[in-house]
């Protein structure tokens, strides 16, 4: 994956309502305001966030274990709150460093291919994405 890119129309960051997030690999991730007619506004560099107190998560309970991810995120890293929200803006909010974890247990399949703007932009701010057992996310053909 060399470039990922989401566009969050709902999500609210700093006063402003809708996002577009782009990560260029081995060159960083950016976000700028959607509702921007100004192509003069730059992009601003984002960067994870290196406490981890806020974990983010679906609303959909089918898409994740709510009671285990929120038990596994208190005992591993001390998360005192709770996120929840749909769709891959939950990446963006990890690399904007807005939440520090995002943890999805659960048998819901979907296709890997999903996840692969949402990894590259996270992996682009300083962060790290992996399956359950810590291996990265393959997007291999294969």
């Amino acid at each position: 994956v060399k470039i990922g890119i989401i566009g969050c129309p709902a999500l609210e960051i700093d006063h402003v309502v809708g996002h577009l997030f782009v990560a260029e690999k081995g060159k960083g991730a950016w976000r700028k305001p959607l509702n921007s007619n100004n192509d003069e506004i730059p992009l601003t560099k984002i960067q994870v966030n290196q406490t981890i107190d806020t974990l983010v998560q679906s609303y959909e309970a089918s898409h994740g274990n709510h009671t285990s991810q929120q038990a596994v995120a208190a005992k591993a890293t001390g998360v005192e709150t709770v996120i929840c929200m749909d769709s891959q803006a939950k990446y963006a909010m990890v690399a904007s460093g807005r939440a520090g974890l995002y943890i999805r247990l659960s048998a819901y399949a979907e296709s890997i291919w999903d996840h692969a703007a949402g990894v590259l932009l996270v992996e682009e701010a300083g962060g790290m994405v992996s399956d359950r057992n810590g291996k990265r996310l393959g997007f291999t053909m294969t």
